[in-house]
Parts: C-alpha cells; sequence; structure tokens
C-alpha cells in the first residue's frame, strides 16, 4: 500500500523505549501509564547553536563587502549594493535576537515530559504564529497542569513529494498559547508514512499518561486523523525501561 493511502495509521506498533531517536532525544524516564520523560541531548544543541553561528557568519561577510568593495563606486552603484547590504545586516540581526534562547535551551537543557501523578507536564515552548514570535525569542523551560494540556499532536510536512527530497514528523504536546516540542522524525518524501510511524507510538505513549487525544495533522492534504484518548488507552502498554 502507498504512502498516500496510509492516513489511517492503524495498526500502532507498541511502544518501546529504546527506540533510537533523531535528534539527540531519549527517553529518560518511563512507567507505563504513570509517566514519560524525554530529554535532548545538550550537544545536539551545542551544535545548533554553532550551525546558527555559522549562517550567520555568511549575510554579515557579504554586507561588509558589499560595503567595502563599492564606497569609491558611482553613487548609482551604491543605492544597488547599499540596500542589499542593509537587508544582509537586518538578517544577521534577527539571528543574534534568537541566540539567547538558544543558550537558554543549552543552559536548562530541553525536555518534555508529562507525569500523571503530580498531574503536570513541562517542556520548552514553540509556535509558529508571526504575532507571537518576539515572545517566542523569549521562551524557557514552561510547566503548566496536565488539564492545560489539550493533545498529543503528530505534525507531518512533505518535501514537494519528489525523490531526494525529505519528509518530516514533528510532535508536541498542544497547551494554551503555545506548544510544547518533543522529538522529531525523517523520511524520504515518497516514504512519509515511515516519519509519523517512527513517532506515533510514542504520541500515544505520552497521551495514554495524560489521557488525551493524539492528533496526526497531514499538512500538505489539510487533513487530520484523530485518535481518541479512548482508542489509546486499549492500545498495548509499551515495553517497560529496564533500571
Amino acid at each position: 500500500m502507498s504512502s498516500e493511502e496510509r492516513l489511517d495509521p492503524t495498526p500502532i506498533r507498541r511502544f518501546d523505549p529504546t527506540e533510537h531517536l533523531e535528534g539527540g532525544w531519549r527517553v529518560r524516564r518511563y512507567l507505563p501509564g504513570e509517566a514519560l520523560l524525554l530529554e535532548q541531548e545538550k550537544g545536539e544543541q551545542v551544535r545548533g547553536l554553532l550551525r546558527k553561528l555559522t549562517v550567520l557568519v555568511v549575510p554579515l561577510l557579504l554586507a561588509a563587502m558589499l560595503i567595502a568593495g563599492t564606497q569609491a563606486a558611482p553613487g548609482d552603484l551604491r543605492l544597488v549594493t547599499y540596500p542589499v547590504a542593509v537587508l544582509c545586516l537586518v538578517v544577521v540581526l534577527i539571528g543574534l535576537l534568537t541566540l539567547p534562547r538558544e543558550i537558554r535551551r543549552i543552559r536548562h537543557g530541553v525536555r518534555l515530559e508529562v507525569d500523571a501523578k503530580s498531574g503536570r507536564a513541562c517542556g520548552f515552548p514553540v509556535t509558529s504564529e508571526v504575532s507571537r514570535a518576539l515572545s517566542d525569542l523569549q521562551a524557557k523551560m514552561k510547566e503548566v497542569p496536565l488539564s492545560e494540556v489539550k493533545a498529543v499532536k503528530l505534525t507531518v510536512h512533505r518535501g514537494g513529494g519528489r525523490q531526494g527530497l525529505m519528509s518530516r514528523a514533528d510532535l508536541e504536546l498542544v497547551v494554551e498559547g503555545a506548544s510544547l516540542q518533543g522529538p522529531f522524525a525523517t523520511a524520504a518524501d515518497p516514504e512519509w508514512a515511515e516519519a509519523r510511524d517512527a513517532l506515533l507510538p510514542l504520541a500515544c505513549e505520552l497521551a495514554r499518561v495524560g489521557h488525551l487525544a493524539v492528533e496526526i495533522d497531514c499538512r500538505w492534504r489539510k487533513e487530520q486523523f484523530t485518535l481518541s484518548a479512548e482508542q489509546v488507552r486499549q492500545l498495548p502498554p509499551g515495553v517497560p525501561l529496564a533500571p
């Protein structure tokens, strides 16, 4: 059966906390039906910060070259190069504004936790809404009552259906005004369902702990598939995590 026909993700395999997760994520603590803690390795966050700094060097050097190289040029040429240099500097400025957030992620760690016993969930908030962009730069670890978590969401993005491009699935806890970041998975674009299915057992176990539904959002088709909290509870419990 092709990926295009697989909007329904069932059957769902049993959750195994020892399975590999991309991006330096791992299961740190797991009590079936009671608590689940995921944590991202600090090394991955440091590499992300270094990648961002490296990317910022390119527009900075380009702006410097444009300004220095055309100082003695005719005014008409500077009317072209200077605006381009300003745009490069704006890109650098925006990138610099995000650095404190990345540093906070390294200092405090990035994790995602659902704990039924204490009735809480915590994670690092993310938002894709432009209106919240500035507040998102100041984001830090957020802890909320479990009652404020609306669902476990699995969003699948495709690269256009072409060979050589990648699809990506992102796992998040949906809370009021934001989402709490979880692991991601990637796969070749035609096999987008593999990215979804790599995270689906984990999403269902988080939902089981929090008595939540799982929402699967297929962005390119503008379609959603929802597993209710009752459907999630009927799935077999995960493999116990050895101490």
